[in-house]
């Protein structure tokens, strides 16, 4: 909503353009009605206007030297001047002060709700642009982290043309043509604790060397270019993780031979080698390819969340069978790392700009098998309404950002301030992005995956009505089964009996 500050000497103008205004649209309010040019100013202070009406002729400072003023504090917002007399003389003075309009007394109703829809129009292309500029800053920023990754992922398993190598080399500001690539994974610290052990071992490493890294398989990934002998490089990480590892922390590590670019894979091959030969607790680690390969392959084809549950249930019970439940969680954070790299693959750069879910920063604490059940159908869900979304809408970049945001975030007390804030762009606008591009109010967008997932909640038969209540972002359970029943029909204990009864 905009707001509109009037100023005019006249008390029969101050009504009739405020009467005006608040009719006109929900798309403005007016903040407030100043007699005089010191009273805008200071009232400008306190409400900010988006919009002012300024009159010309006043007693004290006049309309324009007041206008002069508030651009000091106020440089975004426009200025419509309005008088009784058309004069050269103060048009003249308008032009350096960029006024937005003119307006000679008496004016129609059709004439200042015209000029006032153009102010409006104005505002939404400047509200735009700016969120463009935003998403060009962030995406600037978010590319290089996306490059970064990719240009890991891409050395894991293939070898590098000259090309690629120079087109890298220049990016990352690499001076040898001579690296080699260190896998570790950490296991035991809760994951807050764990994130700070990952980041601190980060920052000492690269203290000495130029390194870029990645989460690969569960484990993170780092890129060490230079010719540094291996004995020396090997004391110093192990040196580093003697500093920083606490004592109920366990760490796998291994690191590659030095290879030219050409080669890079084969540094990977050797460290991720080493790491599982270190790795004498997992003894399940060693995956199906072929069968993964294909479970992959099903997920990126598939219609319907129903249609790859019964072989995503095949592989994810297999993985719970062989191994035991700190490997098994391993497993599926490599899983999930994979099916989030095949999207964000399908996305390219446009992959910087969402983040769907972390599996490893949110998989590590769970420590129930019920919990880590339903972490794994939730993310699931997820991600294949993200490929959905993606595949069949061209939908703006913002509400794209949006939309993967309330996926993610569903589960906590959501405002449209929060996406609005989160996209860069003001609520009035992502509200009109809701209602203009999916027919759908945000609220109702927003309830409508809440209770989605509180259906596949309500028949895993897991947990009680009020924790899926919580879970899904209903702090109240009575207000939840409200909304429930008045969107499905009938309350979430008869929807869980009927289809109890069904089985």
């Amino acid at each position: 909503m905009y707001k509109v500050m009037i100023v005019d000497d006249e008390e029969p103008v101050l009504e009739s353009f405020s009467y005006m205004v608040e009719t006109s649209s929900d798309s403005f309010s007016v903040c407030g009605k100043a007699r005089t040019g010191f009273e805008a100013i200071s009232m400008a202070y306190n409400c900010s206007p988006d919009i002012v009406f300024m009159d010309i002729g006043m007693p004290g400072i006049d309309g324009l030297d007041t206008i002069k003023e508030l651009q000091r504090n106020h440089p975004a917002t426009l200025f419509i001047l309005s008088t009784a007399y058309e004069r050269f003389d103060i048009a003249k003075r308008a032009i350096p002060l960029k006024v937005f309009d003119y307006l000679v007394k008496p004016i129609s109703r059709s004439r200042f709700l015209e000029t006032l829809m153009k102010a409006k129009q104005h505002l939404d292309e400047q509200t735009e642009i700016a969120a463009a500029r935003l998403d060009k800053a962030r995406i600037s920023a978010d590319s290089m982290s996306w490059e970064e990754r990719n240009f890991l992922l891409l050395i894991s398993w293939k070898s590098l043309t000259k090309k690629e190598w120079e087109k890298y080399k220049l990016l990352f500001s690499l001076e040898s043509d001579q690296a080699r690539v260190f896998v570790f994974r950490i296991e035991g610290p809760e994951a807050e604790a764990l994130s700070g052990i990952h980041r601190e071992i980060h920052r000492k490493i690269s203290h000495k060397y130029q390194i870029l890294s990645t989460e690969y398989l569960g484990s993170t990934l780092i890129f060490l270019p230079g010719d540094e002998e291996t004995r020396r490089l090997q004391d110093f990480l192990d040196l580093v993780f003697t500093q920083v590892l606490p004592s109920n922390a366990q760490v796998q590590k291994g690191l590659g031979g030095q290879h030219s670019y050409e080669e890079f894979f084969r540094s990977c091959e050797e460290a991720l080698r080493a790491l599982r030969e270190n790795d004498e607790r997992d003894t399940g680690r060693h995956e199906d390819w072929e069968e993964l390969g294909e479970l992959r392959s099903a997920i990126a084809r598939a219609a319907s969340f129903e249609d790859i549950q019964e072989p995503f249930t095949s592989y994810y019970e297999k993985v719970f069978s062989s191994s035991p439940f700190p490997v098994a969680k391993s497993r599926i954070i490599a899983f999930f790392t994979l099916l989030l790299d095949d999207f964000y693959r399908s996305l390219g750069k446009k992959a910087a700009r969402y983040i769907l879910f972390d599996p490893a920063a949110e998989i590590t604490p769970i420590n129930a098998r019920k919990d880590l059940d339903a972490w794994i159908w939730r993310s699931l869900r997820t991600l294949m309404e993200a490929e959905h979304q993606h595949m069949e809408k061209n939908l703006p970049a913002v509400l794209t950002r949006a939309l993967y945001y309330i996926q993610g975030n569903y589960d906590r007390p959501l405002q449209l301030t929060d996406v609005a804030d989160f996209c860069g762009v003001s609520s009035s606008y992502m509200s009109r992005l809701f209602t203009e591009q999916l027919s759908i109010s945000f609220i109702d967008y927003l309830t409508s995956v809440r209770l989605k997932v509180a259906e596949e909640l309500l028949l895993e038969n897991r947990l009680p009505i009020k924790e899926i209540a919580c879970s899904v972002g209903y702090q109240d359970p009575n207000y939840f089964s409200r909304i429930f029943r008045k969107q499905k029909g009938f309350s979430p204990s008869t929807y869980l009996q009927e289809h109890s009864d069904e089985k």
